[in-house]
């Protein structure tokens, strides 16, 4: 009987009836969670002695782990179950076998330099590939104990971990990780290129602004001189057109009330352009004031009797009894009424009525609208009224004159005035433009514009 902890000599017979002596020691193991026995010696074979012949080696093959004991030159004296399954060989096929038959060629060189440390006693744990009977290979954590007798190596019990659901989601983070970082290089250049672009844009956008200021700065400037003889020029038609300047048979004076109609056209052309450069150069700043509208609305009113009579329109006003005053530049509200009323008058035919209200509406805003019985605006073309230099066409109607400046004037005005434009309109029922203004605080704000 063989004591644990106590060297014995004994002499074996193997199968072919050779006697060996050998020194036995009975050894104690950790495998996993179990306790195992086992019964080493100096000359441990193949055929010498296996597991086979201890009692309990059977609860190796019930274990999870992959289980592989080799003896002292390498060769495979037991695997359990579960190696047998991880690798698909019998144990018969692998008894006998050299482990580095069981290693693919690329990995042959690591696992031999893990090997040269078992004669010393080293234990190791190490990552490594198992070779299976059908030529794959299966990533596994292996962890070897070499096995000593009086200092002597005499093999290595080894468990194997298979490792390769740990490595697909391994090789799936490094596939992930790479298209992340494939992304990231491609984001950054993107980024770099829109940096890029953003300083060519803010560069286009500052030499824009600078010509749209010497546009501006030119149009004022042109426009101003061009003002200046044309105010002389209508001053001199109205002279010799009340006979200042000596009698006029009714020939000349026809032709001069139409040289000063074109004159003041020109004239007011001249100012929408103006104003419009003020406003877009920013040095336009409304003064604004307590505004009565029915007040503003009969002084233009007054401008325009001889052109409504003229054409026999009805121009009516209806304004409820308590309407309060809003708060505008003057000058500003007299041309947006007057551009407003201008295109009435122009695009009513004769006989036609133009009506002028003002309503209030809540949150204090008023809204004054002037609306005509004229030929409307087509459905098509509603959405560029407030375009600059946009004109209504329409097919064999006569072209009314006019540079297309007076609505998108008007809209601006009451923008900057704090206040918001709009229209409805059919066609040949005619139109209602109406413009809202905020009312007149009566207590001002200190910094009110």
């Amino acid at each position: 009987m063989l004591r644990r902890g106590l060297i014995r000599k004994v002499a074996l017979t193997d199968c072919r009836g050779g006697k060996t002596d050998i020194w036995l020691r009975l050894l104690d193991f950790d495998v996993g969670r179990a306790r195992l026995s086992l019964v080493v010696g100096e000359r441990l074979r193949v055929q010498a002695l296996g597991l086979e012949s201890l009692p309990g080696w059977q609860s190796l093959n019930s274990i999870e782990g992959a289980v592989v004991t080799e003896d002292s030159r390498g060769f495979v004296t037991f695997a359990n179950a579960r190696f047998l399954e991880l690798t698909g060989y019998s144990r018969r096929q692998l008894t006998g076998r050299h482990w580095t038959e069981l290693v693919p060629p690329e990995v042959l060189h690591s696992v031999k330099r893990e090997l040269r440390g078992r004669a010393r006693g080293r234990r190791s744990q190490y990552e490594a590939e198992l070779l299976t009977r059908a030529g794959q290979t299966i990533p596994v954590i292996v962890s070897a104990r070499p096995i000593l007798l009086r200092r002597r190596y005499q093999g290595t019990v080894s468990t194997f971990t298979d490792i390769s659901a740990e490595k697909r989601v391994q090789d799936e983070i490094r596939s992930k990780s790479g298209r992340l970082e494939t992304l990231n290089r491609e984001l950054a250049e993107q980024r770099r290129e829109l940096l890029n672009l953003t300083a060519r844009l803010e560069q286009a956008n500052r030499e824009l602004k600078h010509l749209s200021e010497e546009k501006s700065d030119f149009v004022a400037a042109v426009s101003h001189d061009l003002r200046t003889p044309l105010t002389t020029i209508i001053g001199c038609l109205a002279m010799i057109e009340d006979g200042t300047l000596g009698t006029i048979n009714p020939e000349q004076l026809r032709w001069l009330k139409l040289a000063r109609e074109d004159a003041e056209r020109l004239g007011d052309l001249i100012e929408d352009i103006l104003d419009l450069a003020k406003i877009e150069a920013g040095k336009t700043k409304p003064s604004r004031t307590r505004i009565n509208i029915p007040d503003q609305v009969a002084r233009v009113q007054r401008s325009y009797e001889n052109l409504l009579r003229e054409k026999h329109l009805t121009l009516h006003t209806e304004f409820p009894a308590q309407l309060p005053s809003v708060f505008c530049d003057e000058f500003h509200f007299q041309r947006i009424l007057t551009n407003l009323l201008s295109n009435a008058v122009k695009f009513t035919p004769t006989g036609g009525r133009i009506t002028v209200r003002a309503a209030v509406e809540p949150p204090g805003m008023v809204s004054t609208s002037i609306r005509d019985t004229g030929m409307g605006i087509p459905r098509d073309q509603q959405s560029r009224v407030f375009g600059r230099f946009e004109q209504i066409r329409r097919d064999g109607a006569f072209r009314q004159p006019g540079s297309g400046l007076g609505l998108s004037l008007c809209k601006q005005l009451v923008e900057l005035n704090h206040g918001a434009i709009d229209f409805t309109s059919e066609e040949n029922q005619g139109s209602t433009f109406f413009f809202r203004l905020p009312v007149y605080p009566e207590v001002l704000p200190f910094a009110a514009d």
